[in-house]
């Protein structure tokens, strides 16, 4: 949305007497104001509640980007404080994220969305709101960098604590790792997580800032794969691995869930489950079907994200935590304690 759209939309619900940011109150909004000092800011208002009146300047931003925002609390904290009179400087976006709320915050500038929510963070008013939901989503070309195909990005970075020159080497290693990802998208999605603050992306050096957050938006954001077929079998034990891999070759790995042994101290599961591109040989896998004593479960699935960064047989340390953490309490257990000693572990105290 363009910044005017932002304000005119902001103005009309002020205008048509809404009661959008009950309890507080927008009053005797101006906007494209010029102060003393030659100082010029989108919008001037009041907040009134009960007997308080506080007066506001407004840098307006029509996205709602944890970059954006940090700039924009800057610049209107450093004018508020350069006026003499006394104002109480405001970010207005369409939607106040988790990130932008988190930035508002760390600058101790105020912000309100055009959604009704709003974060008032003034010497004489605290008043937070944020539990409205948004009705003004973004349109990106890239809209879910954190599931599927698009979370091999996020991945691959929490695979290699290292500062990257440059998209492509980026994108190589991708593919190194067997993810199928083009260029085009290796390079939308780092710009999303640059405008996220997850990771910093200038000339010559891409690095990843917050690790654990980016693993908590790849949990919020996983999906399970899909699957075109599924058999139960009852294998031989301490055999499973030989007969898949002379059933299915290379063209086999065991699922994040069932690779937790790999990664922490556990029990092998009563139950594994393998994965597979390749079609299933039901005439092979016949004598062993057993739908009430299986102890595998061998699903063919075309969701190739799953496979990135597989260490052999296991799948990788990612994918695993990213499965445990959708399923019961002890195997989330097992996958906090995966994540922080098997992958938060390898960044140090940049988490």
């Amino acid at each position: 949305m363009k910044t005017s759209g932002v304000i005119d939309n902001f103005r009309n619900t002020i205008a048509h007497g809404e009661q959008s940011y009950e309890p507080i109150r927008i009053e005797k909004f101006r906007r494209d104001v010029s102060l003393e000092g030659n100082w010029r800011v989108d919008a001037t208002f009041d907040v009134v509640w009960r007997e308080h009146r506080i007066r506001c300047l407004a840098e307006v931003k029509g996205r709602s980007t944890p970059r954006l925002v940090r700039t924009a609390a800057s610049q209107i904290r450093d004018v508020a404080e350069a006026t003499e009179e006394e104002w109480c400087p405001v970010i207005i976006v369409p939607h106040l994220t988790d990130g932008v709320v988190e930035e508002l915050r760390r600058a101790d500038v105020s912000g309100i969305d055009l959604n009704g929510n709003y974060l008032m963070l003034c010497d004489e008013l605290l008043a937070i709101r944020l539990d409205r939901p948004n009705e003004y989503p973004e349109s990106r070309p890239i809209k879910k960098i954190y599931s599927r195909r698009s979370s091999l990005v996020g991945r691959f970075l929490l695979s290699e604590p290292r500062i990257f020159e440059q998209v492509g080497e980026i994108h190589q290693g991708i593919r190194e790792r067997n993810g199928e990802v083009s260029l085009a998208t290796v390079s939308k999605v780092l710009n999303r997580l640059d405008e996220e603050l997850l990771i910093e992306k200038r000339r010559g050096a891409i690095r990843l800032l917050q690790p654990r957050k980016l693993l908590d938006r790849l949990r919020d954001g996983y999906r399970a794969p899909e699957f075109v077929d599924t058999v139960k079998v009852k294998l031989p034990d301490e055999a499973e691995g030989e007969l898949l891999g002379e059933l299915f070759g290379e063209h086999w790995m065991w699922s994040g869930e069932t690779s937790a042994e790999k990664y922490t101290v556990t029990t092998p599961p009563t139950v594994g489950v393998v994965y597979t591109r390749s079609p299933l040989p039901h005439n092979q896998l016949e004598e062993f079907e057993d739908s009430r004593f299986y102890n595998t479960i061998v699903s063919r699935t075309e969701d190739t994200y799953i496979y990135f960064d597989r260490r052999g047989r296991w799948a990788s340390p990612v994918e695993t935590y990213l499965a445990l953490s959708r399923l019961d309490k002890r195997e989330r257990q097992l996958g906090r304690a995966i994540r922080d000693n098997r992958i938060l572990s390898e960044f140090g105290g940049d988490v």
